[in-house]
């Protein structure tokens, strides 16, 4: 029998990184966000409501003591400051520094392995100092980790969206990443 790897979800939205999780054969137990109408949609997707809840709050020891055992973590965390159509704090906004929420959670939690995403312009913050900055600090917590930009057309999503994504994972394996696939490029222009 396979086993069912069981994940938490920070910065859950509305469950988009969830219903993938899903559709993929992992289960979900528990999710957060600070928006509570992203909750309650989250909760119409996938079958439970998220907490409705600020992050710096969540992720105090006190409340991460209660949640149900984890496998994996996911987290799109917020991109505002570093997105080509935001005000480009970078880590210096309120939304830039959140990742390390993050960090909090997976060093309290120590699930077997994380899966994170945020847009291309975090690849390009201070000449591409950024980057380096966040991955050591997922390293500092004893992960294996690494990224990758990713284009959804290339994985059979009518879609241009490309995507930064960070795996890590603390069982000694190599980080998965998906194989390409073909798309034909008039389904996108279509879409």
């Amino acid at each position: 029998m396979r086993k069912t790897w069981k994940l938490g979800e920070l910065f859950c939205g509305a469950g988009g990184f969830a219903e993938g999780a899903k559709q993929a054969g992992f289960k979900h137990v528990w999710a957060v966000d600070h928006h509570n109408e992203s909750c309650i949609t989250f909760g119409k997707n996938q079958g439970f409501e998220a907490f409705n809840q600020e992050i710096g709050e969540f992720v105090k020891k006190d409340s991460l003591k209660k949640l149900e055992k984890i496998d994996g973590l996911l987290f799109g965390f917020p991109c505002n400051d570093f997105s080509l159509v935001g005000k480009n704090k970078k880590l210096k906004g309120y939304y830039g520094g959140l990742y390390k929420k993050a960090c909090d959670a997976l060093d309290y939690l120590k699930p077997n392995f994380f899966v994170a995403e945020n847009v291309k312009g975090i690849l390009n913050i201070n000449q591409g100092r950024v980057m380096p900055l966040i991955m050591k600090d997922f390293k500092k917590l004893g992960y294996n980790v690494e990224y990758r930009l990713l284009n959804a057309a290339n994985y059979g999503i009518p879609q241009q969206r490309e995507r930064v994504f960070i795996i890590g994972n603390n069982i000694g394996v190599d980080n998965p990443y998906p194989k390409q696939t073909h798309i034909d490029k008039a389904k996108i222009n279509r879409s």
